[in-house]
Order: structure tokens, then sequence, then C-alpha cells
């Protein structure tokens, strides 16, 4: 059985408060505390070895799995076989041995989800059917509830406790509570909610603990008492390298359990993606305690343990970080993330008041400053990296705009961005005359010219589209007089503005022509320009003060800055450029697809592209795959408008270079306006469902764009 090991490290030091929950705590909102900027050195770190190996080999059986669980202290699989219209029931152990359970049952039995108690009681989920059901030993339904009885369309879970009872998690229709967790009779089937605990979160799992109920998250795993909802954490990922990662179609956690020496065991299937082959993996996660002699540096994050994690970039950021403290002799990186429950804007404003203050973290990465970014660049709080930049021979033609340009500010540097992600678009032609530059006040009377019924993209409601005509705009399109700390709103422009955005928004209703389309990211799917001109488009952008332009987005997200406080800059940009070097760049890369993410560095990203397409003429080559999953644009009613199939038979170097190009042509939205842009959408909305007049609405924006315009002079 192959092994993989993978060490993880977690500060144990006194000095740092753990941001999730500590022992004995109930599960609900927690308070901040200072953490400040420490000085101290690390004495011992806590790491986690994770071990996986795979279990039950079922290479060659016919039929699926339809449970996965621990069952009498040993690892237990239910699987079903069909035949001639009929299914038989095993359960395989681990050994090898295999017995069966039910014989010629109803086809669908092997379409549900099954668990068996410790008594031997079976219970079938099939949420198909909309039903849970318990049977005996012959097959014999004993009750049946239905789903619409407990107010779900789906059961999540089931598990069964120390003491014999049965739990089951559902998320509850037309309810405000994400997670339910209830209690079910086993004799009968009779549920009753579970009143001492909320759970927050509809990815996690449940299991038998010692003497109440394990609860495992992307945060570690705790032990609840069912009794009075008192919480004890048994093994935290907060602050670690380590995530946990699931994927309900390609990676699903399907049980866990405490082990006896206080290491988590996780029963996992993984799916091939090429060929959806499944293979069944036991993984073990297990603290061990090490002494190092290194100074700290805190990197303040809103959620890096957390499950979600589009592009794969927390994943990427965490195994950086594990290899940085592995192989830095000086300097450890310790995640500070957001106590579990606090709010994002109170997050920020706390993190802002400590930098005035004197303190916070060392290292601050993603959205951790919210809206007090801009205010934390004009009053020095985040330290200037050009100097650290220049010193280190870092040169800007190595690294695509993305990299440096998101927080630049005169000949100041205030952030990095790790990695490339941006946003192009496509207009319909004829939408703008000539060659003159576009800007918001002539695409407004451009489209309010138009006399056909169409909406700007399908994708986008009043709010976006007046956000997508201002974004790009340093000054939008003149109402803003940053010298003289004035501004001007009602005006007939910025009327004008207000009224394309609401009649070309997809407010909820028909399908209609679009006039731009968003251009699908990577070498497999993005048009060319001969791609355009058959299909009646030009290549299109954001409107900034310069023209059309492709766009950073998500910058708030991937950028990594350093707090002008912290007494161990040096060794926090050492952290930076480790991350901007080829090595962690190229890391970016994945063996089944084109990677994590794009790379900012250059060279690296010409590296991932030819592992891209060498991965994609593979695949093509064996003939059963000529299209992967692509891209989707959703309107505002959830139904899918457009899909890019990424055409992995049509990669050629015009693809590529458009690619390249967009990349290269990236532009960051101005961050000082940010604030402003949502006071306006805000008040906008009162426009755009006719709450208020446009004459009223303008007058508010006005009032409270010069108030903030003079409370921040």
């Amino acid at each position: 059985m192959k092994k993989i090991y993978c060490i993880l490290a977690l500060l144990c030091c006194a000095f740092l408060s753990c941001c999730g929950i500590e022992n004995g705590e109930s599960r609900k909102d927690t308070d901040r505390t200072d953490t400040g900027v420490s000085q101290e050195a690390v004495t011992e770190y806590r790491d986690i070895r994770s071990e996986s190996k795979e279990v039950f080999s079922m290479e060659g059986i016919m039929g699926s799995m339809v449970g996965l669980q621990f069952f009498q202290g040993e690892r237990a699989m239910i699987w079903a076989v069909r035949k001639d219209g009929l299914a038989d029931i095993y359960l395989y152990r681990e050994d090898g041995r295999r017995e069966l359970l039910l014989e010629g049952m109803p086809e669908d039995y092997s379409f549900a989800r099954w668990f068996i108690d410790e008594e031997g009681g079976f219970y079938r989920c099939n949420n198909i059917g909309e039903s849970l059901v318990k049977m005996d030993a012959e097959g014999k339904e004993l009750y049946r509830v239905p789903l619409e009885a407990i107010g779900t369309n789906r059961i999540e879970e089931l598990c069964q406790l120390a003491d014999g009872r049965i739990l089951l998690t559902y998320s509850e229709k037309d309810s405000s509570d994400p997670y339910v967790l209830s209690e079910m009779d086993p004799d009968t089937g009779e549920i009753s909610r579970v009143g001492t605990v909320r759970l927050d979160d509809s990815s996690a799992h449940v299991a038998a603990g010692e003497e109440g109920m394990l609860y495992l998250d992307a945060s570690g795993v705790s032990e609840i008492n069912l009794e009075n909802g008192r919480e004890e954490r048994k093994l935290s990922f907060v602050g670690t390298s380590y995530r946990l990662l699931e994927d309900v179609q390609w990676d699903s956690i399907e049980s866990f359990r405490m082990l006896e020496d206080g290491s988590v065991e996780l029963l996992r299937y993984k799916r091939d993606q090429e060929s959806w082959e499944k293979t069944f993996v036991s993984e073990v996660l297990q603290a061990k305690t090490e002494a190092t002699q290194r100074d700290v540096l805190t990197m303040r994050c809103w959620n890096i343990t957390g499950m979600g994690d589009f592009g794969g970039t927390k994943s990427w950021l965490k195994n950086q970080m594990e290899r940085f403290n592995q192989q830095n002799s000086r300097y450890m990186v310790v995640l500070d993330e957001c106590p579990e429950g606090a709010e994002r804007e109170d997050f920020a404003r706390q993190t802002s008041i400590e930098m005035t203050a004197g303190g916070g973290p060392d290292l601050l990465y993603g959205n951790v400053l919210g809206d007090y970014a801009w205010g934390a660049i004009r009053k020095g709080a985040l330290a200037d990296l050009a100097p650290y930049i220049e010193a280190s021979g870092i040169r800007d033609e190595d690294y695509f705009p993305d990299a440096f340009d998101c927080w630049r500010e005169g000949e100041g540097i205030y952030g990095v961005c790790l990695d490339a992600n941006v946003r192009g678009w496509r207009i319909r032609k004829g939408v703008l005359d000539g060659d003159s530059v576009p800007d918001g006040n002539a695409l407004a009377d451009a489209l309010l010219a138009r006399t056909e019924d169409a909406v700007l993209s399908a994708g986008y409601d009043s709010g976006e589209v007046l956000r997508w005509l201002l974004e790009g705009s340093g000054d939008f399109w003149g109402t803003l007089d940053w010298e003289t700390g004035r501004c001007s709103f009602t005006g007939a422009s910025f009327a004008r503005i207000l009224e394309t955005a609401k009649r070309y928004g997809n407010n909820g209703l028909a399908e209609k022509p679009e006039i731009i389309e968003p251009r699908a990211y990577g070498i497999e799917g993005i048009d060319t320009a001969a791609d355009r001109a058959a299909e009646g488009m030009e290549a299109a952008g954001v409107p900034f003060d310069d023209g059309f332009h492709s766009v950073m987005v998500y910058t708030a997200d991937r950028i990594m800055a350093v707090n002008a406080n912290s007494a161990h800059t040096e060794g926090a940009w050492e952290f930076i450029s480790f991350l901007l070097g080829e090595e962690a760049q190229l890391a970016f890369q994945r063996p089944d697809s084109s990677g994590y993410g794009t790379p900012v560095h250059k060279g690296a990203f010409e590296e991932c592209i030819k592992a891209a397409i060498a991965f994609f003429s593979e695949v093509s080559q064996k003939g059963s795959v000529k299209t992967l999953p692509g891209y989707e644009v959703i309107d505002v009613s959830g139904k899918t408008i457009r899909k890019y199939p990424r055409d992995i038979e049509n990669i050629s170097d015009e693809r590529v270079e458009e690619f390249r190009a967009m990349l290269e042509d990236a532009r960051p939205l101005p961050i000082r306006t940010a604030p402003l842009l949502d006071i306006i959408a805000e008040e906008a909305e009162y426009y755009f469902d006719g709450t208020k007049s446009i004459e009223e609405v303008t007058a508010v924006i006005q009032n409270r764009v010069q108030l903030y315009m003079d409370e921040t002079r």
C-alpha cells in the first residue's frame, strides 16, 4: 500500500492566542484580543503528520460503494451489486472478508446511501425516493420517515454515538440555520432536533466521541457535549499549513473517528477525473511537538483554513508556508486567522485599530483590511516594499503586472499579488464608433442611443452594470476632484450613467441579447481575433481612464502586505520573496491540469503552459475526451445562459498569445475609490427598484460622498 507523508507546522507558543474555540467554550461567536506584533522567538511548535494509505482494493469487482464507515471498531464498506433488475447488498471488511447482508432487493436500493448501526440495523437513505428507511436483517422495512416530514431534501450524514443514540444532519428548508443536527429514535424513527447545538458548516462531519459527538470542520476536530452544548477542541487545524480539502464529486470524506492516541482517522473515497475509477483511502492526522528557536512572523488572514478554495490558491499558500518553515532557519510563519463567527467588517476594523496603535501582525494576506486598505496606505501603516524589491534584484519585467501594480501608489509598492487572475471582455461591434478612447460617459450615451431591448451582460444586474461603468475610473468620469476635495453627482452625466445601469441590468427578466460577453480564461478556452471577427465581436475590457483594459480581479483576496510596525520587516519580505520565486511559482502547476492558478512569474507561467499543453495533448490522444468542463454564465435566476467548453484539441499558439496578452494588459481597479463605489451602489439600488427618483438618489450620493471626502482629507 502506498503511503504519503506530509509534515505540517503549528505554533505551540503561549504568547499567541488561538483563533479557534478553546476548551470548555460553547459553540458561539468569540471575541478577539489584541495580539500585537510579537518579537519573541518560538521555542517549540506542534506539527501534524498526515499519513494516507489505500484501503479496500475493489479493482475488478463489479458493483458500487453505497456506504463507507467504521463498524464494530473496523473500517467497513457497504457494496451493492446489480443484476437482472435486482440488487445484492454486501458488507466488506478490510481484511477481504465479504458478508451478504441482503439478497434480491429492488434495484433502486443500489442508488441509496446506507448506514449500519452497531446492533446490525440497516438505514437506507434514498434521497431520490425522498425517504429514510430502517430495515431489519431480513430486509423487512421497520419504518419509513419522509424527508418532507423532516423539512429537508437531503440527509447529509448518520452516525451512532457510544451510548447508542442515532444522529443525523441535514439542511433544513426555509430556515436560517444552514446545518441541522437531530436525534432519531432507533425504534420508532421519531426525530427531534438537538437544541443545545447549532452547527454552522454544511460541509462538516459528525461521528461518535468518547462521551459526546465529534465534530469535524475546516478548523479541526472537537467533541461536543449534547446535553449542554459545551465544546472541547481535540485537534486544531487553525494556524497550521494543513487544509481539510474535500470535493463531494472527486474527494469525499465519508466517515472519521478519534483514535486512542489522540490522532484522527478519515475515511475518504477519491475519484479519478479521467477514468472515474474510485480509490478508498484512510488518512490519519497526528500531532507532534518539536523544539526550535526562530523568530515568529504572524500572518493575519481572513480564512485560509476554511473549505472554500477557488483556484486552489489557499492550498498553494499553505504548502509554500510549510516549505518555508522547513527550510528557513531564522524565521517561522504562523497563521493568525479570523475568529470563528466574526464578521468581516469587524475583523477589518479591529486589524486597522491594532495597526494604528502600533500593533498588529507582521504580514497581512487577503482582504483583512477591507475598505480600510486605502487609509492604511495613506497613513503609512503598510511598509513600502519597493526598496526590498529593488535590493533583492527582482525585476518588474520578469512578472506580470498583477504582481506589483495592485497596491502601487506613486513610486511605492504596498502589497504583492502572488498569482495572476484577470478578466477580459468582448463587446459587440458597432457599439462604439471610431477609434476614440471609450469612457463611462461615452459608453452611457452610446448604450442609451440604442433602440434594441438588450442587457449589458447576462450575469449582471443593474448594480453590477453601474460598477462596471464606474470602477475603472479614478475620478468616476469627472465627478470627483481629489485636488480640491469636492464631488459633483447631481449633473446630467452621472444621471445618464444611472439610467444606463437601470436599463441594461438583467434584473430577473427574460433572456435578452448581450452587449458584452466575458472572455473565457485559459489557453484552452480563450478566443482569438479570428473567433471574435467571425462572431461580430471585438476585444474590450473594463473602461479605465485611458481606455479598455482587462482587469485584475479578486486582488483584495490575493494580496500580501507587510505591517510597517513589524519588528521583522526583513523576515516578512524574505517570506514574500520566497513566494515570488520561480520554484514556489512553479508549484501552481498540477499534474492533471494547468495548475491551482496562474503564476505571476513569467518564467513559471511558460513552464506551466507547457505542462498544460502536454496534459491536454495526452488526454486528447487517448481519444476519450475532447472537451473538459468549462465556464458558465449564470443569470440572476440561476439559469445557465452560456457555456464555454474547454476545447483540448484546439490549443494553438494564437490562444496562448491571447492569454499572455490579457495578463500583460491587466490593470488593477483603483483602491482609493472602492469605499465610494460601495456608497454609490448602495444608494443607487433605491433608484433601480423604483423606491426613489434619480434626483433623490443623486442628492443622497452627493451628500454621503462629500462627507467621506471631507473626513478623509
